[in-house]
C-alpha cells in the first residue's frame, strides 16, 4: 500500500486527502463518507445508511429477496419466460395460478374503476370471466360443484337463452326468511326432467288473456281464465263449497257436497239417489234469464213445480216429443193416449184425439160433448166438419139453401184416419134446419172419399122433409186404414 500526503507516521493530513492503491483488512473499514470512483468487490457488505445507485444494479443468483419495505420496478418485473409485470399495471401469468390468504384461501379481487379484470383462454371463446364494478359476467357456464360440472349450472347461450342446471342431487329454491319469491315471464312452463311431459303452464295469450292450465299425460285437465275455471274429464271431491256460477263439463261427486248458485251446461247424470234440500220456501229454479221454471215446497211441504209468469209446463219423452202441455190459464193437452188407473177425479177435461177406456163410471153430473152450432146462411155444396175443432155433432141452424154433401176430416192438415183407430166405433150426428124438400145430403164423406152408407129401412133418403130438422145419425166402423162400415139413419124433428 502507497500512502502520500502522510504528516507523520500512523497520521494524514485530512486537507491534503488520501489516496490509497490497494487496501487489504481483515477487520472493518468504517468511513463517515467516500467516494470511490473505480470499482468495489467484496465478499459482504452492511451499509446502516442509505445506498443509492446511479447506474445499474446488477446482480445474478439471488435465491430470495427480503424487503422489509416497498421494491420500486420502475420498468417493470419479470420472472423467467413464465411471469410478467408491466409498468402500466399490465402482468400476465401462464399456467395455474392460485390466489389466496392465510390458511383459509379466501381470495379476493378488487375492481375499483370500471375497467374489466378478465381471464383468458386460447379457444373460440376468448375471455371466460369479467369482473365489473356492478358485478361478475361470465361467458358460457359457471359451475357451484365440487367435482367438476357435476353441481349446479348457471349458463347463457345467444341463441337458447339462460339456464339454471342442478346435474345431480335436487334443486331447492326458497326464501326461508320471508318476503316473496317471484317468477315472472310471458309463458312459464313446468315439466319433467326430459322436458317431454308436461306439468302446468302459465301463460300471457294476449293483452286481456292470462291462462293456467294443468296437464296430465300431456293433455289439459284444468283451465284457469278470466272467464272462469274450464275442467276435463271426471272430478271427484270430498266437499265443494262454490260461491257464485260455475261450469262444469263432467262432476262425478261422492259424499256430501253443497253448492250455491250452481250452472250446468250439457247433461247432468246421477247414479243412485238424488236429494235437494232446502230451509223454509227455498227452491230449486231453472230456465234462462227472466223466464224460470220452480221446484219447491209450499207451507204445507207439498211439491210445487211452477212455471213463469205466462209460461207453460211442457213434458217431453225422447228429448223433442212433447207428451204433456199445462199452459199457463191452467188447460193440460195431452199429445198420446191417456191410461188413467184407479178413482180419477176430473174437471173440464178436454181431450184431442181418441180416448180409451175399458170401462167407465160418471157420477152425478153432466157428461157433455162440443158440437158446431153453424149460424151462417145455409149449407150448400160440398161441406168440410173438422172434428177437432168441432166434435162429432154439427147443426146447421139456418135452413140449408141447396142440396150438399158432407166430409169429415181432423182438420185441413189431419186426416180422419190418423185420429182414428181400427176397431173403433163412433158416430156423426148431423142436424139440418130445412124448408125445402130439394135441399138434402146427397152423400157422406170421409177425408173426401165417399162412403157407401147403409141405410135404415133399406134405402137413402132422396129429398128432405121440407120442415124442421131434418137429422142424420151417420154410425162409423173402422176396419182397416181409411176402411170404414157406415151405417146411417134419417129423421126429422118438427
Amino acid at each position: 500500500m502507497t500512502l502520500s500526503h502522510l504528516t507523520k507516521a500512523g497520521m494524514f493530513n485530512p486537507t491534503k486527502g488520501l489516496t490509497v492503491k490497494n487496501i487489504n483488512t481483515t477487520g472493518i473499514v468504517t468511513a463517515t463518507s467516500g467516494s470511490f470512483s473505480g470499482n468495489v468487490t467484496a465478499v459482504d457488505g452492511i451499509f446502516s445508511g442509505n445506498v443509492s445507485i446511479a447506474g445499474t444494479l446488477t446482480y445474478e443468483d439471488v435465491t430470495n429477496v427480503d424487503s422489509v419495505g416497498i421494491i420500486t420496478a420502475q420498468a417493470g418485473i419479470q420472472v423467467g419466460t413464465g411471469v410478467t409485470i408491466e409498468s402500466n399495471g399490465n402482468s400476465n401469468f401462464v399456467g395455474v395460478s392460485s390466489l389466496g390468504t392465510g390458511a383459509t384461501g379466501a381470495v379476493y379481487l378488487y375492481n375499483p374503476d370500471a375497467d374489466a379484470l378478465s381471464a383468458t383462454t386460447n379457444d373460440i371463446y376468448g375471455w371466460k370471466a369479467k369482473t365489473y364494478t356492478s358485478g361478475l359476467q361470465v361467458n358460457s357456464f359457471l359451475y357451484l360443484s365440487r367435482s367438476g360440472s357435476n353441481g349446479l349450472t348457471l349458463g347463457y347461450n345467444n341463441a337458447t337463452g339462460s339456464y339454471i342446471t342442478a346435474q345431480s342431487g335436487f334443486l331447492r329454491l326458497g326464501v326461508p326468511y320471508g318476503g316473496y319469491f317471484n317468477i315472472y315471464s310471458n309463458q312459464i312452463w313446468l315439466k319433467d326432467r326430459l322436458q317431454t311431459t308436461t306439468f302446468a303452464l302459465f301463460e300471457k295469450v294476449s293483452n286481456s288473456l292470462w291462462k293456467s292450465s294443468l296437464y296430465s299425460n300431456n293433455q289439459v285437465k284444468l283451465n284457469i281464465e278470466p272467464s272462469g275455471i274450464s275442467v276435463v274429464g271426471t272430478t271427484t271431491t270430498g266437499q265443494l263449497a262454490v260461491t257464485g256460477i260455475s261450469t262444469f263439463q263432467d262432476i262425478d261427486v261422492d259424499g256430501h257436497t253443497e253448492l250455491d248458485n250452481v250452472n250446468i251446461v250439457g247433461v247432468t247424470t246421477h247414479n243412485g239417489q238424488s236429494k235437494f234440500y232446502g230451509n223454509g220456501n227455498a227452491s230449486i229454479t231453472w230456465g234462462d234469464t227472466g223466464y224460470t221454471g220452480h221446484l219447491s215446497f209450499d207451507g204445507s211441504n207439498n211439491a210445487v213445480i211452477r212455471a213463469a209468469s205466462g209460461k207453460a209446463l211442457i213434458f217431453q219423452t225422447d228429448h223433442v216429443n212433447t207428451r204433456m202441455t199445462i199452459g199457463s190459464q191452467g188447460n193440460v193437452s195431452i199429445n198420446n193416449d191417456l191410461d188413467v188407473d184407479g178413482h180419477t177425479n176430473l174437471d173440464n177435461v178436454s181431450i184431442a184425439g181418441v180416448s180409451t177406456s175399458t170401462s167407465g163410471s160418471f157420477g152425478p153430473g153432466i157428461l157433455e160433448e162440443s158440437y158446431m152450432n153453424d149460424t151462417g146462411g145455409g149449407i150448400v155444396g160440398n161441406y168440410n166438419h173438422d172434428v177437432l175443432s168441432y166434435g162429432m155433432v154439427w147443426y146447421g141452424v139456418t135452413n140449408a139453401v141447396g142440396g150438399w154433401t158432407f166430409n169429415i176430416r181432423g182438420n185441413s192438415s189431419t186426416t180422419f184416419n190418423s185420429i182414428s183407430s181400427t176397431n173403433k166405433v163412433t158416430t156423426m150426428t148431423i142436424y139440418s134446419a130445412n124448408n125445402n124438400a130439394a135441399n138434402y145430403m146427397s152423400a157422406f164423406n170421409i177425408d173426401g172419399v165417399t162412403q157407401t152408407v147403409k141405410w135404415a129401412g133399406g134405402s137413402a133418403p132422396s129429398v128432405a122433409t121440407g120442415s124442421g130438422v131434418d137429422v142424420y145419425s151417420m154410425t162409423i166402423m173402422k176396419t182397416g186404414a181409411s176402411t170404414y162400415h157406415v151405417f146411417g139413419n134419417f129423421t126429422n124433428f118438427a
